[in-house]
């Protein structure tokens, strides 16, 4: 199975080690700097499955940085880490993109629970599109299949999961 690699985002050095040595432990593939401009750089560069990115940062930190790191890589989930936000607050990050909030302090229980959560919602999302582009490429084949009269004939039977009859078996 794949190991996600995620991002950290925040300025205080003791909470952004705390949250990489968890998600390490954890099997993650960690990645932590403390600004957005380090941030918007490492995006650049690499991609994330996952950015956790604190609410409060100086220098366009928060909801700015989110909205530029969604342009720089569409489809990371983000989540934000901040001290009880309000609802606006929440309403803001979620109408750029932010997939969860964790309110700071947090236990360490919190923080794998919120990324667990995120990474399956993150797998369940690639496999559909997984799916979709099989059945997108399957298409012209089964166009093929139904304009073809002698492989109509012969995948018909397989469709209907019985054998094609043979001159021989219907005169028993």
């Amino acid at each position: 199975m794949k190991t996600e690699s995620i991002l950290i985002i925040d300025d205080e050095p003791l909470a952004r080690e705390m949250m990489r040595e968890v998600l390490n432990r954890e099997g993650y593939h960690v990645f932590a700097v403390g600004s957005a401009d380090e941030a918007l750089r490492q995006a650049e560069n690499e991609h994330f499955d996952l950015v956790l990115a604190d609410i409060v940062m100086p220098c366009n930190g928060g909801l700015e940085m989110v909205e530029e790191l969604r342009e720089v890589s569409p489809d990371t989930t983000l989540l934000m880490i901040g001290s009880y936000p309000n609802i606006e607050t929440a309403r803001a990050a979620m109408r750029v993109g932010v997939y969860d909030c964790i309110v700071n302090p947090f236990e360490h229980s919190e923080l794998r629970a919120a990324i667990a959560k995120a990474v399956r919602r993150r797998r369940l999302i690639e496999e559909a599109l997984r799916r979709r582009r099989f059945i997108k490429e399957a298409q012209p084949r089964r166009q093929l299949i139904e304009e073809d009269s002698l492989l109509k004939r012969l995948v018909e039977p397989i469709r209907n999961k019985r054998a094609p009859r043979t001159a021989s078996s219907s005169n028993t």
